[in-house]
């Protein structure tokens, strides 16, 4: 450990460098300096300190809570980076004396002055996420027991006011009242007896803002996604975007593809209205099958058994743009979309709410969670929803179930560990494309009504289910060393019946139509197991990760197919028999894989960020045809790399390059029953962040060259297989901007331009050509406003708009989708505990067409949803 930290009776247990408190401006009173996962603080050295462990809680962005001993303190956070946080900001977390006198006014020697007037805008609701608005602008700290903030809320201030005077509306009606002591302010119960309230030892828990934890508007400071490890996104050479909670919750979105929607480098729902899976690609490469993760780990996945995580059990989602094999192995050359499960808080919470909108839409929901006893080192959080649906297409459902329990147990200060859980059950339609003719282009008949069903209600099923339980466990030997491991174990299932259209006759109205069943099931294994190391030689520090990942994947498949009655598709008739589909496939896949991984993030002289990656893959795979009693072995190794450079400047501003490999294995066999051969992929990439000081704004642009081998694509001879061989290459920019730029007013706005290209054809996709559903162009820019004062104080108005440039419909390029553009809206009252909300998908029903793989795959875009809420929380 670095001397500094010993510079007071602190027992400093941050997990990165202390180098950065030897930069504190020494000041006229005794201090210790400490650096908690780069959050500096300087505690008064008169003030004993026990022991820290180290803890996630929610805050709002740029603000850190810290619990002390039954209390917490919320006190103003530094900046994004490390090294900026150390130029810029200096967080002063002064203690608490063991006795608070009452009554008196705010006389602070630091932050803001008495009687100084600013422009408050802070919202009714929480008190204590106003508190730390407050804190955050004014440059006060405040200290309480859990206590006397739990379920209580403020009407919020608006306007021009001394700070005091602020605090004073700010805490009106609340029962609480305030007191300063060593710097900090100390909020007591007026109703408490006796003119003192006794304050426990600090126990420091807090570690600035955790790329697992909760953000609070639009922009977050950190990630795990990018590097495994803690770490601010500007430091990260690759591009990557956080989606947050609140944003998903303004958004209204109910699956992992609409959430994604306004993400750059995305293509959300490229299959139309297909509900059965994420359907989404990044940088122009499918991420249906293999790109989306839950805490780091690969969701485990076949060709059916794909679950969609529900999104109101994510606490965030990140997105990782380019190969990332280096540290998750399996992945899309797009990228990873990795899913943040919600994890017990330290302090309680609890809400309910209720939906309902078009389409028969009802869905209940509850997230209720903390800490299980003030002492017991253990909280708990139970997230759950029920929804019953339909969709705009005749016979169908979307119907939902799903619970995550989570527990979390604090061992001792060093030691932790998170169980996380779930069930989920999902019973939809059937999904049926519908012919080129009456959709995309006329039909001497008319148009195909959107409401039509291709199966029928007799016959078409489709429900998967998932159960899956793990758990998170770290333990930190010292200020040096320290473990992780991160286990899952999954069980997924789908069974479903499909009758999917073949082609129109020559009278341009009967649609053929073919039979297709699949009954899979899929168990998973995932384990990741690693060590970390922070070291300092001469001007560089190290943050050293190694690692072993290993996934096991039992995948039993049976698929069948036959003929079945054609239909009308402007006059269509229901209930008729369709044949017992004919078995095809019948087999067990078995997939070991194990990776060894190594990364080394090391700063230069504070301005220099390298980040280095090896990793070894080995893959081991058995089929087992059981119609032909026969067993294919295959394995394979792999060897990929990752480099990145990037320079921080003062003002915010990172310029990087970086270059990354992927190595995907891949489950399943083509025609002929040969297992398929691994794609790789290699990118390099090269952008400039820009978080300025002072702001909650992220600002990023890249460019970048990404080449995958090995593709995949649907087979012309059977439309239920795909094929592999051929060479793709994505080129393209990517502009972003993220800003919460007032306590009211967050926004979005995003550009992508994409070139991609076969350089080696396939025969769905000839050399020269772009993949469907690739759009060259797509830009898109959100904004959410809370209004924080006047005859209108507690209204929200939020809107957005989505441009997606024309693609093509097929590998030949004969067919293309026009271009579109959807509006999205949404407004919303808090009243007290009660949020009440209107949200709007595709809000003028503008009604699109995509086109993805041929003439009889073509499908309308989502329809106009409308949606009412009412959210109860306390």
């Amino acid at each position: 450990m670095s001397s500094c930290c010993r510079s007071g009776p602190i027992d400093c247990r941050g997990w990165l460098s202390c180098a950065a408190a030897k930069a504190v401006p020494k000041s006229g009173r005794p201090h210790a300096s400490v650096n908690f996962f780069g959050f500096l603080a300087v505690v008064p050295t008169r003030v004993s300190v026990p022991p820290v462990s180290i803890n996630r809680i929610r805050y709002p962005a740029g603000v850190t809570e810290k619990r002390i001993a039954g209390g917490h303190i919320l006190a103003q956070q530094t900046t994004l980076s490390t090294r900026r946080s150390l130029r810029h900001a200096l967080l002063v977390a002064t203690a608490l004396a063991t006795t608070v006198p009452a009554g008196g006014a705010i006389a602070q020697t630091t932050g803001a002055e008495q009687d100084d007037t600013q422009q408050f805008e802070i919202p009714a609701g929480d008190l204590g996420s106003a508190l730390t608005r407050f804190s955050r602008q004014t440059g006060l700290e405040f200290a309480a027991p859990d206590r006397l903030l739990a379920g209580k809320t403020t009407d919020g201030v608006t306007g021009q006011y001394p700070v005091d005077a602020a605090l004073n509306q700010l805490l009106a009606g609340t029962g609480l009242t305030y007191r300063r002591e060593d710097g900090a302010i100390q909020l007591v119960d007026v109703n408490a007896s006796g003119s003192s309230v006794q304050m426990a030892p600090i126990e420091v828990t807090g570690e600035g803002q955790s790329g697992k934890g909760p953000v609070d508007g639009y922009v977050a400071e950190t990630t795990t996604t990018g590097t495994k490890t803690n770490t601010p996104i500007t430091e990260i050479p690759q591009s990557i975007t956080v989606i947050s909670r609140e944003q998903i919750e303004d958004q209204g979105a109910s699956s992992v593809e609409e959430a994604l929607q306004y993400a750059p480098g995305v293509v959300s729902q490229g299959y139309g209205r297909d509900l059965r899976f994420n359907q989404f690609s990044l940088r122009g490469f499918n991420g249906t099958q293999n790109a989306t993760y839950s805490d780091g780990l690969q969701l485990a996945n076949g060709d059916f058994t794909l679950a969609r995580l529900e999104p109101y059990g994510q606490e965030r989602i990140e997105i990782l743009r380019g190969p990332s094999s280096v540290l998750f192995g399996d992945g899309s050359p797009g990228g990873v979309v990795n899913l943040i499960s919600k994890r017990p808080p330290d302090t309680p919470l609890a809400e309910i709410g209720v939906e309902y909108g078009t389409f028969e839409w009802k869905q209940g929901k509850f997230d209720i969670g903390g800490p299980l006893g003030e002492e017991s080192g253990i909280s708990a959080r139970l997230t759950g929803l029920v929804r019953d649906a339909e969709t705009i297409v005749d016979f169908s459902q979307n119907d939902k179930t799903f619970i995550a329990p989570a527990f979390r147990f604090d061992l001792s200060d060093d030691t932790h560990l998170t169980l996380l859980s779930s069930y989920q059950k999902e019973e939809q339609f059937s999904f049926g494309t519908l012919p080129i003719q009456g959709t995309l282009e006329g039909n001497p008949n008319g148009q195909i009504d959107r409401e039509f069903f291709v199966g029928d209600p007799n016959f078409d099923t489709f429900e998967t289910e998932r159960v899956s339980v793990g758990y998170e466990f770290e333990h930190r030997f010292n200020d040096t060393f320290m473990v992780r491991q991160n286990v899952r174990y999954a069980d997924v299932t789908n069974e479903q019946a499909v009758l999917y259209g073949a082609g129109l006759q020559s009278d341009q109205r009967t649609l053929n139509r073919s039979s297709f069943t699949v009954d899979d099931s899929l168990d998973a294994w995932n384990v990741d197991t690693q060590a970390h190391a922070n070291l300092e030689a001469g001007p560089t520090r190290h943050h050293v990760l190694a690692g072993v990942d290993y996934q096991r994947r039992v995948a039993d498949n049976q698929r069948g197919s036959g003929p079945a009655p054609a239909i009308d598709i402007f006059d269509p008739s229901y209930g008729v028999q369709v044949t017992e589909p004919q078995l095809y496939l019948d087999n067990r896949i078995t997939q070991d894989q194990v990776g060894f991984y190594l990364q080394d993030q090391v700063h230069v002289f504070e301005d220099v960020i390298l980040t280095l990656g090896v990793r070894h893959d080995r893959l081991d795979q058995k089929t087992e045809d059981h119609r032909t009693n026969t067993t294919t072995d295959y394995d394979a190794q792999e060897t990929t790399y990752r480099a990145g450079v990037g320079y921080e400047f003062d003002v915010g501003v990172t310029p990087y390059i970086s270059y990354s490999e992927s190595f995907n294995p891949v489950i399943g066999t083509d025609s002929s029953g040969d297992p398929f051969e691994p794609k790789t992929a290699q990118q390099y990439e090269a952008g400039v962040k820009y978080a300025p000081t002072g702001y909650d704004a992220l600002f990023t642009a890249a460019v970048y060259s990404l080449t995958e081998q090995n593709v995949r694509s649907p087979d012309p001879n059977n439309p239920n297989l795909t094929v592999q061989g051929g060479e793709v290459r994505s080129q393209g920019l990517e502009l972003s901007a993220q800003a919460d730029i007032t306590e009211s007013l967050s926004a979005l706005v995003s550009y992508t331009y994409t070139d991609a290209e076969a350089i080696e054809g396939t025969s769905t996709l000839p050399e020269g050509n772009t993949p469907p559903v690739t759009p060259e162009h797509t830009a898109k820019v959100w904004a959410n406003y809370r209004v924080p004062s006047g005859m209108l104080k507690g209204f929200v108005l939020g809107g957005g708009v989505r441009f997606v440039g024309e693609s093509q419909g097929d590998g030949a390029n004969t067919i293309t989708n026009p271009s579109y553009t959807l509006v999205d809206a949404r407004i919303g009252y808090q009243w007290g505990a009660f949020e009440f909300g209107l949200n709007a998908k595709n809000l003028l029903d503008d009604d699109y067409v995509i086109c993805n793989g041929g003439a009889t795959s073509c499908s309308y875009g989502q329809a106009q949803q409308v949606r009412a809420s009412v959210t109860y929380r306390w």
